[in-house]
């Protein structure tokens, strides 16, 4: 199997499932999780120890779906699925970690998408585990840390300088890991939520859809 769409469909079915509460979507959101979970190589690939190469955007997709899939349908996968896609979840969170110290293309580039998508990836995917892997506070400390970064770098006005469909993809790979992040570490979470760019940049996105 390739990469291609199933992060997408295994997001896609883990919601219809939760929104809908029938056995057939939560059966296909399985298949495509676990098939996701099975593949040795997704856009880049990893070596023993949580090296990765060519790594970035499509694992920052790739774990945000796993994560979603295994916080949602926990209850649905066996003992050794669950095993399957948690140790996936880490041997990726593991290479992006190391990413984020240096060596990936996107690396400190915190005005492009394409370095929030693998941040966010990273950051939900060690929510997703914090309890059950002993690094994942360590990654999901760096996801905060990196995204802290990119913020020095925003201004107060709430504007995003790749234009609302930039922002759209920097959003939603960073917003659902501060979510899982601002529910458990909430202590933690006032100086980001206190954030000036971040309290003003919905009016970023509204005010790009209107003609004044």
């Amino acid at each position: 199997r390739t990469f291609g769409e199933s992060p997408r469909l295994a997001l896609a079915f883990s919601f219809l499932f939760v929104i809908i509460d029938e056995d057939r979507y939560a059966e296909v959101a399985k298949r495509w999780a676990l098939a996701l979970a099975g593949m040795s190589e997704w856009a880049g690939s990893f070596e023993l120890g949580g090296k990765c190469s060519s790594c970035g955007y499509a694992e920052g997709w790739g774990l945000t779906a796993l994560a979603v899939a295994y916080d949602w349908l926990h209850a649905r996968f066996d003992a050794a699925e669950r095993a399957q896609i948690r140790d996936k979840i880490g041997a990726v969170c593991e290479g992006l970690y190391r990413d984020t110290r240096g060596g990936a293309w996107w690396t400190g580039a915190y005005l492009h998408h394409d370095t929030w998508i693998p941040i966010g990836g990273l950051g939900l995917g060690a929510m997703a585990v914090i309890d059950e892997l002993p690094d994942a506070p360590r990654w999901a400390e760096r996801a905060q840390e990196a995204l802290g970064e990119a913020l020095d770098w925003l201004d107060a006005d709430g504007a995003w300088p790749e234009g609302p469909c930039g922002w759209a993809f920097a959003m939603i790979s960073a917003v659902p890991f501060w979510d899982a992040y601002r529910r458990r570490f909430p202590a933690r979470a006032d100086a980001f939520l206190a954030d000036p760019w971040l309290m003003h940049t919905a009016r970023f996105r509204l005010c790009s859809r209107t003609p004044d």
